[in-house]
Protein backbone atom coordinates (compact mmCIF):
# COMPACT_ATOMS: atom_id res chain seq x y z
CA UNK A 1 0.00 0.00 0.00
CA UNK A 2 0.71 3.25 -0.71
CA UNK A 3 2.54 5.28 2.15
CA UNK A 4 3.87 9.04 2.79
CA UNK A 5 6.89 9.31 4.03
CA UNK A 6 7.54 7.69 7.90
CA UNK A 7 4.14 6.76 9.84
CA UNK A 8 5.23 9.46 12.40
CA UNK A 9 5.90 12.75 9.67
CA UNK A 10 9.30 13.46 10.74
CA UNK A 11 11.38 15.08 8.73
CA UNK A 12 14.77 16.68 7.99
CA UNK A 13 18.34 17.11 9.38
CA UNK A 14 19.56 19.02 12.54
CA UNK A 15 20.51 22.56 12.19
CA UNK A 16 20.86 24.37 15.01
CA UNK A 17 18.96 27.74 15.50
CA UNK A 18 18.64 29.05 18.83
CA UNK A 19 17.61 31.96 17.94
CA UNK A 20 13.94 31.07 16.35
CA UNK A 21 13.63 29.38 19.81
CA UNK A 22 13.91 31.72 21.97
CA UNK A 23 11.65 33.80 19.52
CA UNK A 24 9.04 31.54 19.80
CA UNK A 25 9.78 31.56 23.22
CA UNK A 26 9.37 35.24 23.32
CA UNK A 27 6.41 35.14 21.57
CA UNK A 28 4.61 32.66 23.88
CA UNK A 29 5.56 34.48 26.73
CA UNK A 30 3.94 37.64 25.15
CA UNK A 31 0.28 36.21 24.90
CA UNK A 32 0.46 34.63 28.12
CA UNK A 33 0.64 38.17 29.58
CA UNK A 34 -1.83 39.47 27.53
CA UNK A 35 -5.53 38.85 28.92
CA UNK A 36 -7.54 39.62 25.97
CA UNK A 37 -5.50 36.67 23.86
CA UNK A 38 -7.09 33.38 24.22
CA UNK A 39 -4.74 30.30 24.82
CA UNK A 40 -3.42 28.59 22.20
CA UNK A 41 -5.43 25.32 21.07
CA UNK A 42 -3.58 22.04 21.33
CA UNK A 43 -6.53 19.72 20.51
CA UNK A 44 -5.17 18.79 17.63
CA UNK A 45 -1.44 19.49 17.44
CA UNK A 46 1.07 18.80 14.10
CA UNK A 47 4.58 18.51 13.43
CA UNK A 48 6.15 21.05 10.92
CA UNK A 49 10.26 21.86 10.71
CA UNK A 50 11.33 25.45 11.08
CA UNK A 51 14.99 26.03 9.50
CA UNK A 52 15.87 22.31 10.41
CA UNK A 53 14.04 22.07 13.87
CA UNK A 54 10.53 20.41 14.44
CA UNK A 55 8.10 21.89 16.49
CA UNK A 56 3.81 21.99 16.58
CA UNK A 57 1.44 23.97 14.94
CA UNK A 58 -2.44 23.45 15.42
CA UNK A 59 -5.75 23.50 13.45
CA UNK A 60 -5.33 27.32 12.94
CA UNK A 61 -1.48 27.15 11.81
CA UNK A 62 -0.09 28.63 15.13
CA UNK A 63 2.93 27.44 16.72
CA UNK A 64 2.51 25.66 19.81
CA UNK A 65 5.27 23.84 20.50
CA UNK A 66 8.22 26.10 19.22
CA UNK A 67 10.83 24.39 17.32
CA UNK A 68 13.42 22.77 18.89
CA UNK A 69 13.39 18.90 17.92
CA UNK A 70 15.93 16.64 16.14
CA UNK A 71 12.44 14.66 15.01
CA UNK A 72 9.06 14.93 16.02
CA UNK A 73 6.11 12.21 15.54
CA UNK A 74 2.69 12.81 15.59
CA UNK A 75 0.85 12.91 18.92
CA UNK A 76 -0.74 9.25 19.91
CA UNK A 77 -2.89 8.60 22.52
CA UNK A 78 -2.02 12.31 24.13
CA UNK A 79 1.61 11.64 23.43
CA UNK A 80 4.26 12.49 21.24
CA UNK A 81 7.54 10.79 20.45
CA UNK A 82 10.30 13.67 19.98
CA UNK A 83 14.01 13.37 19.73
CA UNK A 84 16.56 15.62 21.02
CA UNK A 85 20.23 15.73 20.12
CA UNK A 86 22.58 15.86 17.01
CA UNK A 87 22.24 13.16 14.07
CA UNK A 88 24.37 10.01 14.95
CA UNK A 89 23.75 10.66 19.12
CA UNK A 90 20.15 11.91 19.43
CA UNK A 91 17.53 10.27 22.22
CA UNK A 92 14.33 10.13 21.90
CA UNK A 93 11.37 10.77 24.59
CA UNK A 94 7.75 11.77 24.59
CA UNK A 95 6.10 15.12 24.88
CA UNK A 96 2.45 16.48 26.51
CA UNK A 97 0.99 18.89 24.71
CA UNK A 98 2.14 21.64 26.57
CA UNK A 99 5.54 21.14 24.97
CA UNK A 100 6.83 19.03 28.22
CA UNK A 101 8.72 15.92 28.65
CA UNK A 102 6.68 13.64 30.73
CA UNK A 103 9.19 10.64 29.50
CA UNK A 104 13.23 12.03 29.47
CA UNK A 105 14.74 11.61 26.11
CA UNK A 106 16.99 8.56 26.57
CA UNK A 107 16.31 6.02 24.34
CA UNK A 108 18.01 4.88 21.20
CA UNK A 109 14.83 3.66 19.78
CA UNK A 110 11.49 4.04 20.81
CA UNK A 111 8.02 3.69 18.50
CA UNK A 112 4.53 6.09 19.24
CA UNK A 113 2.43 4.67 22.06
CA UNK A 114 -0.26 2.18 20.64
CA UNK A 115 -3.03 -0.05 23.29
CA UNK A 116 -1.55 2.59 26.45
CA UNK A 117 2.54 0.56 25.65
CA UNK A 118 5.26 1.80 23.33
CA UNK A 119 8.33 -0.25 22.10
CA UNK A 120 12.01 1.38 23.04
CA UNK A 121 15.31 0.13 22.89
CA UNK A 122 18.46 1.18 24.71
CA UNK A 123 21.74 0.01 23.43
CA UNK A 124 25.46 0.56 24.89
CA UNK A 125 29.21 -0.59 23.47
CA UNK A 126 29.23 -2.97 26.09
CA UNK A 127 26.14 -4.99 25.71
CA UNK A 128 23.33 -5.86 22.68
CA UNK A 129 20.84 -3.92 22.20
CA UNK A 130 17.76 -4.36 25.18
CA UNK A 131 13.87 -3.77 23.55
CA UNK A 132 10.98 -3.69 26.06
CA UNK A 133 7.70 -2.30 26.48
CA UNK A 134 6.78 1.05 28.41
CA UNK A 135 3.73 2.29 29.99
CA UNK A 136 2.87 6.18 29.86
CA UNK A 137 4.19 6.93 33.00
CA UNK A 138 7.64 5.50 31.64
CA UNK A 139 7.67 2.64 33.89
CA UNK A 140 8.67 -0.85 32.11
CA UNK A 141 5.60 -3.57 31.52
CA UNK A 142 7.19 -5.66 29.66
CA UNK A 143 11.23 -6.03 30.59
CA UNK A 144 14.06 -4.92 27.95
CA UNK A 145 15.33 -8.42 26.71
CA UNK A 146 17.79 -9.11 23.34
CA UNK A 147 15.30 -8.72 20.82
CA UNK A 148 12.49 -6.40 18.75
CA UNK A 149 9.19 -6.07 18.71
CA UNK A 150 6.17 -3.51 16.98
CA UNK A 151 3.76 -1.92 18.28
CA UNK A 152 0.97 -3.33 20.22
CA UNK A 153 -2.51 -3.67 18.41
CA UNK A 154 -5.46 -5.01 20.05
CA UNK A 155 -3.59 -6.63 22.92
CA UNK A 156 -0.83 -8.96 20.86
CA UNK A 157 2.49 -7.39 19.55
CA UNK A 158 4.90 -9.05 17.39
CA UNK A 159 8.42 -10.16 18.85
CA UNK A 160 11.63 -11.48 17.33
CA UNK A 161 14.31 -12.73 19.85
CA UNK A 162 17.83 -11.67 19.07
CA UNK A 163 19.38 -14.52 16.66
CA UNK A 164 15.89 -16.46 16.30
CA UNK A 165 15.17 -15.08 12.96
CA UNK A 166 11.86 -16.29 13.67
CA UNK A 167 8.68 -14.22 15.58
CA UNK A 168 6.02 -14.78 18.31
CA UNK A 169 3.09 -13.51 19.03
CA UNK A 170 3.06 -11.96 22.76
CA UNK A 171 0.77 -10.68 25.21
CA UNK A 172 0.83 -7.21 27.09
CA UNK A 173 2.78 -9.67 29.74
CA UNK A 174 5.34 -10.10 27.32
CA UNK A 175 4.29 -13.62 27.47
CA UNK A 176 4.25 -15.92 24.17
CA UNK A 177 0.12 -16.14 23.35
CA UNK A 178 1.48 -19.46 21.66
CA UNK A 179 4.76 -21.25 20.72
CA UNK A 180 4.10 -21.00 17.30
CA UNK A 181 7.02 -18.77 15.80
CA UNK A 182 6.74 -17.27 12.21
CA UNK A 183 8.83 -15.12 9.53
CA UNK A 184 6.61 -12.46 10.34
CA UNK A 185 3.01 -11.07 11.03
CA UNK A 186 2.07 -7.72 10.59
CA UNK A 187 0.17 -5.91 13.66
CA UNK A 188 -3.56 -6.90 14.33
CA UNK A 189 -6.41 -5.48 12.74
CA UNK A 190 -9.98 -6.40 13.42
CA UNK A 191 -8.94 -9.42 15.01
CA UNK A 192 -6.78 -10.95 12.55
CA UNK A 193 -3.34 -10.33 11.57
CA UNK A 194 -1.31 -11.01 8.20
CA UNK A 195 1.56 -13.45 8.68
CA UNK A 196 4.05 -14.47 5.61
CA UNK A 197 5.11 -18.43 6.00
CA UNK A 198 7.52 -20.35 3.97
CA UNK A 199 10.66 -18.95 1.96
CA UNK A 200 11.31 -17.85 -1.27
CA UNK A 201 9.18 -18.25 -3.85
CA UNK A 202 7.51 -20.62 -1.79
CA UNK A 203 6.67 -17.21 0.07
CA UNK A 204 2.36 -17.44 1.45
CA UNK A 205 0.30 -15.43 3.50
CA UNK A 206 -2.20 -16.04 5.76
CA UNK A 207 -4.06 -14.89 8.54
CA UNK A 208 -4.06 -15.30 12.57
CA UNK A 209 -6.25 -14.77 15.22
CA UNK A 210 -5.43 -13.31 18.37
CA UNK A 211 -4.69 -16.38 20.09
CA UNK A 212 -1.98 -16.96 17.10
CA UNK A 213 -3.98 -19.65 15.67
CA UNK A 214 -4.13 -19.82 11.82
CA UNK A 215 -7.51 -18.16 11.02
CA UNK A 216 -6.99 -18.20 7.09
CA UNK A 217 -4.86 -20.31 5.90
CA UNK A 218 -1.54 -19.37 3.74
CA UNK A 219 -2.77 -19.40 0.35
CA UNK A 220 -2.32 -16.07 -1.01
CA UNK A 221 0.35 -14.23 -2.61
CA UNK A 222 0.15 -10.97 -1.03
CA UNK A 223 -2.58 -8.89 0.99
CA UNK A 224 -3.75 -6.41 2.98
CA UNK A 225 -4.69 -5.41 6.77
CA UNK A 226 -8.11 -5.98 7.32
CA UNK A 227 -10.13 -2.85 7.11
CA UNK A 228 -14.18 -2.74 7.49
CA UNK A 229 -14.60 -6.05 7.35
CA UNK A 230 -12.33 -7.22 4.42
CA UNK A 231 -9.03 -7.78 3.20
CA UNK A 232 -7.27 -6.95 -0.03
CA UNK A 233 -5.66 -10.47 -1.23
CA UNK A 234 -3.47 -10.89 -4.67
CA UNK A 235 -3.57 -14.62 -5.87
CA UNK A 236 -2.34 -16.65 -8.86
CA UNK A 237 -4.95 -17.44 -11.89
CA UNK A 238 -2.76 -19.04 -14.51
CA UNK A 239 -0.27 -17.11 -16.28
CA UNK A 240 -1.48 -14.22 -13.89
CA UNK A 241 -1.57 -12.78 -10.58
CA UNK A 242 -5.30 -10.94 -9.60
CA UNK A 243 -6.73 -9.06 -6.42
CA UNK A 244 -10.16 -9.75 -4.95
CA UNK A 245 -11.31 -8.99 -1.39
CA UNK A 246 -12.02 -11.66 1.30
CA UNK A 247 -14.03 -11.53 5.03
CA UNK A 248 -12.58 -12.85 8.49
CA UNK A 249 -13.45 -16.34 7.35
CA UNK A 250 -11.28 -15.91 4.44
CA UNK A 251 -14.49 -16.40 1.95
CA UNK A 252 -14.30 -13.99 -1.19
CA UNK A 253 -16.61 -10.92 -1.08
CA UNK A 254 -15.32 -10.16 -4.04
CA UNK A 255 -13.14 -12.37 -6.76
CA UNK A 256 -10.04 -11.98 -7.97
CA UNK A 257 -10.11 -9.39 -10.91
CA UNK A 258 -8.14 -6.68 -10.44
CA UNK A 259 -4.65 -6.03 -11.33
CA UNK A 260 -4.40 -4.40 -7.61
CA UNK A 261 -6.71 -3.71 -5.08
CA UNK A 262 -6.77 -1.19 -1.80
CA UNK A 263 -8.39 -1.20 1.56
CA UNK A 264 -11.91 -0.05 2.21
CA UNK A 265 -12.11 2.91 3.64
CA UNK A 266 -15.28 5.13 4.14
CA UNK A 267 -16.58 2.58 1.97
CA UNK A 268 -14.80 2.56 -0.72
CA UNK A 269 -11.43 1.16 -2.10
CA UNK A 270 -8.99 2.28 -4.83
CA UNK A 271 -8.50 -0.69 -7.17
CA UNK A 272 -6.76 -1.30 -10.82
CA UNK A 273 -8.23 -3.16 -13.58
CA UNK A 274 -5.71 -4.99 -15.71
CA UNK A 275 -3.92 -2.60 -18.09
CA UNK A 276 -4.33 -2.52 -21.58
CA UNK A 277 -0.29 -2.24 -22.72
CA UNK A 278 1.74 -0.57 -19.99
CA UNK A 279 -1.14 1.92 -18.25
CA UNK A 280 -2.08 1.15 -14.72
CA UNK A 281 -4.87 3.85 -14.14
CA UNK A 282 -7.22 3.73 -10.63
CA UNK A 283 -10.43 3.89 -9.76
CA UNK A 284 -12.06 3.29 -6.57
CA UNK A 285 -15.48 0.85 -5.99
CA UNK A 286 -18.00 0.29 -3.54
CA UNK A 287 -18.40 -2.74 -1.73
CA UNK A 288 -21.45 -4.19 -4.56
CA UNK A 289 -18.48 -3.77 -6.31
CA UNK A 290 -19.46 -0.93 -8.77
CA UNK A 291 -17.08 1.16 -10.25
CA UNK A 292 -18.20 3.99 -8.27
CA UNK A 293 -15.17 6.76 -10.08
CA UNK A 294 -14.08 5.24 -13.27
CA UNK A 295 -9.98 4.71 -13.34
CA UNK A 296 -8.23 7.78 -14.30
CA UNK A 297 -5.57 8.00 -11.97
CA UNK A 298 -1.98 7.20 -11.87
CA UNK A 299 -1.37 6.76 -7.98
CA UNK A 300 -4.21 6.81 -5.55
CA UNK A 301 -4.60 6.86 -1.35
CA UNK A 302 -7.52 5.84 0.52
CA UNK A 303 -10.56 7.73 1.43
CA UNK A 304 -10.15 9.77 5.20
CA UNK A 305 -12.12 12.23 6.51
CA UNK A 306 -13.95 12.10 3.10
CA UNK A 307 -11.40 12.32 0.92
CA UNK A 308 -8.86 10.97 -0.72
CA UNK A 309 -5.11 12.08 -2.52
CA UNK A 310 -5.11 11.17 -6.12
CA UNK A 311 -2.12 11.66 -8.83
CA UNK A 312 -2.36 12.74 -12.24
CA UNK A 313 -0.41 14.36 -14.86
CA UNK A 314 -0.43 17.78 -15.41
CA UNK A 315 1.02 19.41 -17.96
CA UNK A 316 3.37 16.29 -18.61
CA UNK A 317 4.53 16.59 -15.09
CA UNK A 318 2.82 14.31 -12.07
CA UNK A 319 0.62 16.33 -9.46
CA UNK A 320 -1.30 15.24 -6.67
CA UNK A 321 -4.70 16.60 -5.28
CA UNK A 322 -7.83 15.25 -3.49
CA UNK A 323 -11.64 13.95 -4.40
CA UNK A 324 -14.44 13.40 -2.57
CA UNK A 325 -16.26 10.08 -2.85
CA UNK A 326 -17.86 11.37 -5.60
CA UNK A 327 -14.82 11.73 -7.62
CA UNK A 328 -15.11 15.60 -8.18
CA UNK A 329 -11.88 17.66 -7.46
CA UNK A 330 -12.11 18.98 -4.74
CA UNK A 331 -8.71 20.31 -4.12
CA UNK A 332 -6.30 20.84 -7.78
CA UNK A 333 -3.61 18.90 -8.69
CA UNK A 334 -0.85 21.27 -7.27
CA UNK A 335 1.32 19.43 -5.25
CA UNK A 336 4.77 17.15 -5.27
CA UNK A 337 3.12 14.42 -2.84
CA UNK A 338 0.32 14.75 -0.22
CA UNK A 339 -0.88 12.78 3.34
CA UNK A 340 -3.92 11.68 4.00
CA UNK A 341 -6.44 14.32 5.94
CA UNK A 342 -6.59 13.72 10.35
CA UNK A 343 -7.82 15.51 12.03
CA UNK A 344 -9.52 18.43 9.32
CA UNK A 345 -5.90 19.11 7.96
CA UNK A 346 -3.61 17.25 5.25
CA UNK A 347 0.23 17.40 4.91
CA UNK A 348 1.55 18.69 1.44
CA UNK A 349 5.42 18.52 -0.46
CA UNK A 350 6.56 20.70 -2.86
CA UNK A 351 9.80 20.81 -4.67
CA UNK A 352 12.53 17.89 -5.66
CA UNK A 353 12.54 14.88 -3.65
CA UNK A 354 15.69 15.34 -1.97
CA UNK A 355 14.90 19.31 -1.22
CA UNK A 356 11.05 19.12 -0.37
CA UNK A 357 9.74 21.33 1.95
CA UNK A 358 6.39 19.91 3.66
CA UNK A 359 3.25 22.18 4.37
CA UNK A 360 -0.51 21.88 5.74
CA UNK A 361 -3.88 22.34 3.97
CA UNK A 362 -7.57 22.12 5.59
CA UNK A 363 -10.81 20.52 4.03
CA UNK A 364 -11.30 24.14 1.58
CA UNK A 365 -7.56 23.78 -0.25
CA UNK A 366 -6.38 26.45 2.21
CA UNK A 367 -2.72 26.62 3.43
CA UNK A 368 -2.54 26.95 6.78
CA UNK A 369 1.04 26.12 7.17
CA UNK A 370 3.36 27.05 4.23
CA UNK A 371 6.20 24.54 2.88
CA UNK A 372 9.10 24.48 4.56
CA UNK A 373 12.04 22.66 6.27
Amino acid sequence: MLKFGKPSGTIGKCVRNSAVILIWAAIATVIAGCGAVQPIDRTHLFPVTVNGKMGYINQKGEMAIAPQFYEAHAFSEDLALVSVGDEGTAKEGYINRQGEFVIPAKYEFAQSFSDGLAGVSSSSLEAPPLFGYIDRTGKYVIPPREGSGNSFREGVALFTPAGAGRSQMIDRTGAPVNPETFNFFFVMSEGRAMVVVGDGQDKKVGYLDSKGRMAIEPRFQKGSPFSEGWASVEVVQGKSSLWGYIDTAGQFTIKPQFHHAWQFKDGLAAVAPPPRGDRVLYGYIDRKNAMVIKPQFHAVQTFSEGLAGVMKEVDGVQKWGFIDKKGAIVIPFAYDHVGPFKDGLASITIGPVNHRKMGYINRAGNVVWEPSK
